[in-house]
């Protein structure tokens, strides 16, 4: 089984399981019927909801609050329906109507941190949609309000390994939905648009909740979908700046995005979204009987990101770095463990009670793992020995890199390990073991990162390793040592190959990728030293820094 098709398998029984653990109550299911047809009955409509007490106290608490800025209160449902339309009604409808078990047994601090970002996103999402594009915001606001569920999914799925990653996301300067893609081959909002589209929500909707939170992806869009997501992008980022610890590098995005967008933003705009925001966000959590525990004064930290990007962002930034990721990357290694478990076993894995199922280490003290059957598995590489390795084309997880990097201004190096003398290897061991000596091998090598880099097999010959945060010289002293372990494990395995197996290296640094570095001449500058290296006699390392 290909990495791909682990991914949309496990995708693909997250959102079975959701479709029937999560649904939405039976008067939201009756609501999205009834505003489906051509001819909305406003009565059968008034009827259904007010079948809900609960939902309509809700939903005339949410139409008087500041949110609508209505000029007088609204007593029932007949005058809110005449007052917003049937499709602003459905819409609060939607967006109240979650169901509850999504709530259940996650604590009071996950749920106040994601209640936080998600009504101030929803909120800006509306402020955006009618301020910078003079459109109706009732439909961003609760695709802003949705689009994050799929993290409620995974915390009920994955538990506490998965809110731990949360945390450590939190307080970073990482890109949540860009690290889950390393981790899980998919983020949250990908998953949360399946859930949607189960629901029956406008496929334009979906397609805007579930695009990749890239510009380039996002201005390939149909024009039915490609305004919404702007928003949301835009809204997410709004909702960052105010919540996370690294205001001004999420100021600075929100900036650059909004050029790209619709234009560039004025102190003055910023400044006139988050006044609304302060003013709406506590009323609104208030009317949906949320309880928020707010951490600081939206206006207080505008100013305080604004005073830093114009003095020491980036020295403020780098000490930030410095100071989390290594905690973030214990959380992303554990959370990258148990979800390869998930994957490996299904939804229906059950946590060890004793360390993961790590057997006793092999030849060279590289512990493998061992699949019910008792073949040596990796989940990166496949089932080593029985089947060839999946090769992934390096353009897109080194493009994800590149963008990743630039966002919190750190290196990024790219390795590429190769066989020399491969077709002689070839000629000596046969197809078939030469492609179970590479499966074994990207093992190996997946052993020896251990979470420390991104690694995976690019071609029948070849290994690419990407790793961020880490310039040319430590880049250098890090495949150092793991080459030299890798060419012990060669060199033990030659007697029984009969014959000599060596490898070279060709790495490639940037200190700090550009906004739109194109991918391809980080991997041809890789690959020149990697061919630098194998003229010069080979099992050897060549660098270069761009």
């Amino acid at each position: 089984m290909t990495i791909a098709t682990a991914t949309t398998d496990i995708l693909e029984q997250l959102v079975n399981r959701a479709a029937n653990l999560y649904t939405l109550p039976a008067v939201a299911l009756d609501v999205l019927d009834l505003t489906n047809q051509e001819r909305v009955d406003a009565a059968a409509l008034t009827d259904c909801i007010e079948r809900d007490p609960a939902l309509t106290a809700k939903i005339l608490r949410v139409v008087n609050s500041s949110l609508f800025g209505l000029p007088r209160q609204i007593g029932d449902l007949n005058h809110a329906l005449a007052m917003l339309g049937a499709k602003p009604l459905r819409l609060l409808v939607l967006g109240m109507s979650l169901p509850a078990n999504l709530f259940e047994d996650v604590s009071v601090e996950t749920l106040n941190d994601y209640w936080e970002h998600a009504i101030i996103k929803a909120i800006a999402c509306r402020e955006i949609a009618e301020a910078w594009w003079s459109e109706s915001g009732d439909e961003p606001f609760t695709a802003g309000l949705l689009q994050d569920i799929g993290q409620l999914v995974l915390i009920q799925q994955l538990g506490d390994t998965y809110i731990n990653f949360l945390d450590g996301v939190a307080d970073s300067t990482s890109d949540l939905r860009v690290l889950e893609v390393k981790t899980l081959g998919f983020d949250h909002a990908s998953l949360s648009a399946k859930l949607l589209d189960n629901w029956g929500l406008p496929h334009p909707m979906i397609n805007a909740i579930g695009v990749e939170a890239d510009i380039h992806q996002i201005q390939r869009l149909s024009n039915d979908s490609k305004t919404l997501a702007q928003i949301l992008h835009l809204a997410e980022l709004t909702a960052r700046l105010l919540t996370r610890p690294d205001a001004t590098i999420q100021l600075q995005h929100l900036l650059d995005t909004s050029r790209e967008y619709r234009r560039q933003l004025t102190q003055e705009d910023v400044q006139d979204l988050v006044t609304k925001l302060s003013e709406k966000v506590a009323p609104f959590a208030e009317a949906l009987a949320i309880s928020i525990n707010f951490q600081e004064d939206y206006q207080q930290v505008l100013q305080k990101a604004y005073a830093r990007l114009a003095d020491a962002a980036e020295q403020a930034a780098g000490e930030l770095i410095q100071e989390n990721s290594a905690q973030l990357q214990r959380y992303q290694q554990e959370f990258s463990s148990v979800f390869q478990d998930v994957r490996d076993e299904g939804l229906d894995w059950q946590a060890p009670a004793e360390d993961p199922l790590v057997n006793s280490p092999n030849e060279v003290g590289v512990p493998t793992v061992k699949s019910d059957t008792g073949a040596s598995v990796n989940t990166s590489f496949g089932i080593m020995g029985d089947e060839p390795p999946s090769y992934i084309p390096l353009a897109g997880p080194l493009t994800k890199a590149i963008s990743s990097c630039n966002q919190v201004r750190c290196p990024l190096s790219l390795a590429i390990v190769e066989y020399d003398n491969y077709e002689n290897i070839l000629a000596k061991l046969g197809a078939e073991a030469t492609s179970s000596l590479t499966g074994r091998m990207g093992e190996i090598i997946h052993r020896l990162v251990d979470g420390e880099a991104v690694c995976f097999p690019t071609g029948e010959r070849q290994f690419a390793i990407l790793l961020e945060d880490c310039d040319r010289r430590d880049a250098v002293e890090w495949l150092r040592h793991l080459l030299g372990d890798l060419r012990n494990w060669l060199q033990g395995k030659s007697g029984l190959l009969q014959t000599t197996v060596t490898v070279s290296t060709g790495l490639a640094s940037l200190a700090v990728p550009s906004k739109n570095f194109p991918c391809e001449e980080l991997i041809e500058s890789a690959e020149r030293c990697l061919n630098a290296a194998q003229l010069q006699g080979g099992d050897a390392l060549k660098s270069i820094d761009l």
